[in-house]
């Protein structure tokens, strides 16, 4: 496959759907004479300016219309690196800015797509139904969707009860964007519709705080499976579970990361794939701070995280089938929670699997409703204190004792002369989400990297 020459541009003030394919010449040519034989080559077009990798876009009544460039044969004909269903006389374009990622043809491009393609947005987008993001030549890497010059763009979802994307068997990346809701009925960003599907997203946002258009969550699972990664990215005041739901199977990764307000879980997943979170927040959620799910088994692993104030248990999960399975969460704050702490009340795996050690749950007014734990039990170095944090409404997690920030159990290593112990709750006081987001009275954003 050839290289793209570039990322694929879309601008929605300056760009066109009809006269630009958004990678080649800064100014477009275009034309409405190309003739498509069934093969990888077009004949028919102006090649004036063009390269291998630029982007050629031909408007096809069916199949593909997309096509990285392999070779500018002469003033009239490329072959590209895939090829076009028959036809004569169509609508073409090479270069510029393509203006909306919802129109019809563009959408196409999340399904001609290769691994290696990027589409960059330079200014903020609306759409109006679910692209759907279905995989090509490598399911496992796809290709991505960023935001321009590394600052963030929106896309706002306007059709109720509809997902930003639909994945088909694919795997999909954003990078610094935020997901916005404008409909009565909101929908997640992405929906797992069909096949195992991998969702990835660095720097992005999910919604934008109390009273604002919010999707109802980052991802779920639809028809198929979905594992979940997030670094550097914050749900906020999402109208369902902030970071996964209960109806996703697979994986969730969360490093860096905040839910906050969100009506039910800040964190969740359906329970048969692995828990992994760094560094994170789930603060004032309406359900559980992380909730892991039901009775299949899967991993825990949980370090220097705060669970506060959430409605439901700080960490939550009913699995029982967890023999071969591993659970550890340490280093963390997880107060003031409306029910347990930590709540696994049908723990039935080996205890030497399980080590929860070096938390602390608060007291008096910070401690959590239930206790400490259910089903499990704690280790000597966990604390009952108040956290004293410096300011949650600013988003500064930071214990306001130094004793909070050296009790936690030591650090996880193989060289045993060192021995000095781990802070407890979010390294630094905060956790980050969106290099460009300024809502401070929801988060303190600064990035960790």
């Amino acid at each position: 496959m050839t290289t793209p020459s570039g990322n694929i541009l879309f601008n929605n003030a300056s760009g066109s759907d009809t006269q630009a394919s958004g990678l080649g010449p800064y100014t477009a040519v275009y034309g409405s004479g190309a003739s498509t034989d069934g093969t990888a080559v077009v004949t028919g077009i102006t090649t004036t300016g063009v390269s291998a990798g630029d982007l050629l876009w031909v408007q096809t009544s069916s199949g593909r219309q997309f096509a990285i460039i392999a070779s500018v044969d002469s003033g009239t004909q490329v072959t590209c690196d895939d090829t076009f269903a028959l036809g004569s006389g169509q609508t073409w374009a090479i270069g510029g800015k393509r203006q909306t990622i919802g129109n019809a043809d563009s959408q196409l491009m999340f399904a001609d797509g290769h691994d290696d393609w990027t589409i960059e947005l330079e200014d903020d987008q609306s759409i109006s139904s679910a692209i759907t993001w279905s995989g090509r030549d490598d399911t496992e890497r796809s290709f991505r969707v960023i935001g321009s010059s590394g600052s963030i763009k929106s896309i706002t979802q306007t059709a109720s009860s509809t997902a930003h994307f639909s994945l088909s068997s694919s795997s999909c990346n954003f990078n610094n964007i935020k997901f916005l809701n404008s409909a009565a009925t909101q929908e997640v960003v992405v929906l797992g519709a069909t096949g195992a599907n991998e969702a990835r997203f660095h720097n992005c946002i999910c919604g934008e705080g109390s009273g604002g258009n919010n999707p109802s969550g980052f991802c779920k699972r639809g028809g198929g499976g979905l594992s979940m990664t997030f670094f550097n990215c914050i749900a906020d005041h999402c109208t369902g579970a902030g970071f996964g739901s209960t109806s996703t199977r697979g994986y969730i990764t969360a490093r860096n990361c905040k839910a906050i307000g969100c009506t039910s879980h800040g964190f969740a997943t359906r329970g048969d794939g692995d828990v992994m979170m760094h560094n994170c927040i789930s603060d004032s959620n309406g359900g559980d701070g992380v909730n892991a799910g039901g009775t299949e088994t899967g991993a825990v692993f949980i370090t220097n995280c705060v669970f506060r104030n959430n409605t439901g248990s700080g960490f939550a999960t009913n699995k029982d089938d967890v023999h071969s399975s591993s659970a550890s969460i340490v280093n963390c704050q997880i107060t003031e929670n409306g029910a347990y702490g930590i709540s696994w009340p049908n723990w039935i795996g080996n205890p030497e699997m399980a080590f929860f050690d070096g938390n602390n749950f608060g007291t008096g007014a910070t401690a959590n409703t239930s206790g400490d734990y259910q089903g499990v039990t704690g280790g000597s170095r966990d604390t009952a204190v108040d956290p004293a944090y410096t300011d949650t409404a600013n988003g500064d997690y930071t214990p306001g004792t130094t004793s909070q920030l050296t009790a936690g159990h030591p650090e996880f290593t193989i060289d045993t002369s060192v021995s000095s112990n781990q802070p407890i709750g979010v390294v630094g006081g905060s956790a980050t989400g969106g290099s460009s987001y300024t809502n401070v009275a929801a988060a303190k954003f600064t990035r960790l990297e």
